[in-house]
């Protein structure tokens, strides 16, 4: 990613174009004239027969070898991303070279790689981060026996507040199962939220029950020493050994703790994916987190169509959650039945359910969930792109106005890998964080040495239009994947920020940015031109195919005020001689 040049001034309230390329406003000109510095563009690496999607950056492993699997685990923390391999968690962090409206230019640099004690020990499957904490599962360690491990590692402040560039992590604690007389695999799934965490083994047994019948381990944080600022001196003991109420198999496949609420995967004896519910009690003892327990707190099941993958993801944001199904995502709502102040009581309610639009029986879609306000990211990485299973992933978005429940999210575009047949499991990890996404392809190829191909992921980070911008999934691609892409910046709230950026297109060249109030959708040299036009403004291109410009949202314009928005420009790849980007829509709060 590079920093956007500014070819393109904002000067009294417009963009400042060549005098002889002057654009032209055939309706409403005075009033639409500001909207111009609302806008932002950013990357798109495409073939032509792909949607809008905005690619900024690819990342690898630091230290690459053949099988990595880089990218099958991620987590997300502001301005830290760990992504997981089977042999490592590598930890990035974010540099913004000084546009915090555009994110689209930050770049992300290896800051720490953390290896396992053996490359077979799968130490990165999974990985958990929050805070200045890092929980990483382990499930191979121990060999044949595969008794499975979870490490939990710490960041040691630098001296810098605020400058992660110059701080350290280092291990903390090893979590290990209680017993070791099965192939318990211990670490296949971990969760951490807080002062707990919670580590998964499914194939662990703890009683004479069925075999398989799994366990997970709870374990919580104690401030040593009555420095609650400083976690680098406090223990992690271990709260609960939570088992399978019913008798059930596989029980802590998946792990997910929110808070005082822990979601536990499972089987029952008869091969049904379930979700076992569980809430700690704090035994009315608010200030003292020792005498507290987990009870258990009912059953998620799986509705009709759902089975046999459900639960294979799960992400919850505020009271809204979303649960990977069989080629299906089934969306929730809590009701906390009447008791804000009593959680025992709450429920998880049907809210719909979320569906690609071009899904197939075998694309493991919602293998891999993100909810982020009202949008969510869904993987599938068996994904067929032309005739390829190389993966893909799919953005919603949430529609409150929807008085159907099954309608309400509405996907708004399809993200797949730029390299065609060399990308495999695109969408083995996703996660949505703001007007930023993290996909992960575990499975991308590289040439490590002439004549021979190897197996070392990737994880790729696209921008996306952030509420109150949404995309419009209408780019008119030129061949050979030259296509831009454009993104709205700013809360378009009077007298706010808002940005402009033009990444990919023709370089040294013009584009129109084609504006109005109103959805045309008229065909249009071979594409489709999605606003109905009412102003048209040229923005020349530096010689990389960039612009920038930025601005403030006028004060006067009214709420809920529509402004569509889309790029074309003159190109020889073009069906009739033009490419064009997608189009965004604006709705003023």
């Amino acid at each position: 990613m590079r920093v956007r040049p500014r070819s393109s001034p904002v000067r009294n309230g417009e963009i400042a174009t060549p005098r002889s390329t002057r654009s032209v406003a055939p309706v409403r000109q005075t009033r639409m004239r500001p909207y111009i510095i609302s806008l932002a563009l950013a990357v798109l690496l495409m073939t032509p027969t792909t949607p809008a999607q905005c690619e900024t950056e690819q990342l690898f492993a630091p230290l690459a070898s053949a099988g990595d699997s880089f990218g099958q685990s991620l987590d997300f923390n502001g301005d830290e991303l760990v992504v997981g391999s089977r042999y490592s968690a590598t930890i990035f962090i974010r540099q913004d070279p000084g546009t915090p409206l555009d994110d689209t230019d930050d770049v992300w640099v290896v800051h720490t790689n953390l290896l396992g004690e053996s490359i077979s020990d799968g130490f990165g499957s999974e990985v958990a981060l929050d805070g200045e904490h890092l929980l990483v599962g382990a499930p191979f360690v121990g060999g044949f026996i595969s008794a499975g491990a979870a490490y939990l590692f710490v960041r040691y402040n630098g001296g810098t507040p605020g400058d992660l560039t110059d701080d350290t992590w280092a291990e903390q604690a090893k979590f290990v199962p209680p017993v070791t007389d099965a192939v318990p695999q211990f670490g296949s799934a971990v969760a951490l939220d807080g002062d707990r965490l919670a580590v998964g083994a499914p194939f662990g047994n703890l009683t004479s029950g069925a075999p398989k019948s799994g366990f997970v381990q709870v374990a919580r944080r104690d401030d040593d020493g009555g420095t609650p600022d400083d976690p680098t001196a406090d223990k992690w003991s271990t709260e609960a050994l939570l088992l399978p109420p019913d008798g059930g198999i596989f029980f802590g496949a998946g792990v997910h703790l929110f808070g005082s609420e822990l979601l536990v995967v499972g089987r029952t004896a008869e091969f049904v994916n379930q979700v076992y519910r569980f809430r700690l009690d704090d035994a009315d003892t608010l200030d003292d987190p020792s005498d507290d327990f987990w009870v258990e707190n009912g059953l998620i099941l799986a509705p009709p169509g759902g089975e046999p993958a459900f639960g294979q993801d799960i992400d919850r944001d505020g009271d809204r959650m979303l649960i990977g199904g069989n080629e299906i995502v089934f969306a929730y709502r809590l009701d906390d039945a009447g008791t804000p102040t009593d959680p025992l009581d709450d429920q998880w309610l049907s809210d719909g359910f979320l569906i690609p639009s071009d899904g197939g029986p075998t694309d493991s879609f919602g293998a891999a969930v993100s909810l982020h306000g009202g949008r969510a990211l869904v993987g599938a990485w068996k994904h067929v792109v032309e005739v390829s299973p190389t993966g893909a992933a799919y953005l919603f978005q949430r529609d409150e106005t929807a008085a159907d429940p099954d309608s309400r999210w509405k996907q708004v575009l399809k993200l797949i890998s730029p390299f065609g047949g060399n990308a495999k499991k695109f969408g083995v990890a996703v996660l949505l964080a703001g007007d930023v996404a993290f996909v992960g392809e575990s499975g991308f190829f590289q040439f490590l040495a002439p004549q021979d191909t190897s197996t070392l992921g990737s994880t790729w980070i696209y921008a996306m239009a952030e509420p109150p911008w949404s995309f419009i999934d209408s780019a008119l691609p030129g061949v050979g994947g030259m296509s831009p892409c454009l993104i709205g910046a700013g809360s378009l709230a009077p007298n706010s920020d808002v940005a402009l950026v033009l990444e990919d297109a023709s370089a040294s060249s013009l584009a129109a940015i084609v504006l109005g109030s109103d959805i045309g959708n008229v065909p249009f040299k071979g594409g489709v031109l999605v606003p109905a036009p009412q102003y048209i403004a040229w923005v020349a291109t530096s010689r990389t195919g960039d612009a920038f410009v930025s601005g403030r949202w006028p004060s006067n314009f009214p709420t809920g005020f529509l402004l569509c928005v889309q790029a074309w420009m003159l190109h020889e790849s073009g069906p009739a001689g033009f490419v064009a980007s997608n189009a965004v829509r604006g709705d003023a709060p």
